[in-house]
């Protein structure tokens, strides 16, 4: 998606500034912002973004695995150009700047493996917004409500792992109400890619049901700590014509996963630390599915 977002913008002189790995505990001057069209500062020890450059030309800015803590919410105060913004691996980053609505341009945002607790509610006003990246944002405890239905460009959206073991506040949108999250889902016409744990198949069906994943084209779900696999319906299941990948991980699947079968299309599954999972396809379930469902049922079939 970053290549892609880079390769729409404008043949124009390029000014390239990376300092990636150069031991800087500070960022570079504000005047060797202006005329940067690039810049990578990524692998260094930067703590603190407090003055404010003025780089009206800046595309994309590159920040991962520093020491961020602190970032000015004028910051970005003159990056109306800005395409991609990469702050994943900054641990200590716990608040995004509300200056965030400036980025207009905006369509690339990854805070994965940050410790981020809450979004703002300006995030709302990235409406060019087509990649959001919030993976293993463990400290996670609150997204308002209409954050994530309001960025209707949004093509992928990464959850794993977002706000995993956390008290959630009654107006977020994480897992503790799905039928809300499924509202916000549904506005997204665009988006191809999910990735999301969820930690029962209650929700999942839910999820799927309201939904209805299949016509919104997600292509991938990554799922943890599933139980209870019984209870799954397979409406649910039959309705994820698009899925592509799916991943499983410290799931209670009983001692069989025949209802991966459901998704005709898929072409990779990673399962790990399914401790009683015995085989994945059970004959005599199949069985079953193949008679309540569909005819002729090949399991598997586009796997790779």
């Amino acid at each position: 998606m970053t290549l892609r977002i880079a390769s729409t913008i404008n043949k124009e002189k390029e000014n390239f500034l990376v300092l990636a790995g150069v031991g800087l505990t500070e960022a570079p001057s504000i005047g060797m912002w202006k005329e940067t069209t690039r810049m990578s500062l990524m692998q260094n020890a930067i703590q603190n973004l407090t003055e404010i450059p003025t780089c009206p030309r800046l595309r994309t800015l590159f920040l991962p695995s520093n020491h961020l803590g602190t970032v000015s919410n004028n910051f970005f105060h003159s990056m109306a150009s800005l395409r991609v913004l990469i702050l994943s691996y900054n641990r200590s980053l716990e608040n995004l700047p509300l200056g965030i609505f400036n980025l207009v341009s905006l369509q690339h945002l990854d805070i994965s493996w940050t410790g981020i607790t809450t979004l703002p509610i300006e995030l709302k006003y990235l409406v060019n917004l087509k990649c959001l990246n919030l993976e293993y944002t463990f400290r996670l405890s609150r997204i308002p409500q209409q954050v994530i239905s309001d960025l209707k460009m949004l093509r992928a959206l990464r959850m794993f792992e977002c706000g995993f073991n956390v008290e959630l506040e009654a107006d977020s949108i994480l897992f503790g109400d799905s039928e809300v999250l499924v509202e916000e889902l549904l506005v997204l016409k665009h988006l191809n890619l999910l990735t999301i744990t969820l930690q029962s198949f209650g929700a999942l069906q839910r999820l799927l049901s309201y939904c209805r994943l299949g016509s919104i084209s997600t292509q991938c779900l990554c799922l943890r700590h599933l139980n209870n696999s019984n209870s799954l319906s397979v409406f649910a299941f039959a309705s994820l014509r698009h899925l592509r990948t799916l991943q499983l991980y410290f799931n209670d699947l009983e001692e069989h996963a025949t209802w991966l079968v459901l998704a005709p299309n898929i072409k990779v599954i990673c399962i790990s630390n399914c401790q009683d999972l015995q085989e994945i396809i059970s004959l005599e379930k199949l069985g079953e599915i193949s008679a309540g469902v569909m005819d002729n049922l090949i399991p598997f079939a586009r796997l790779e």
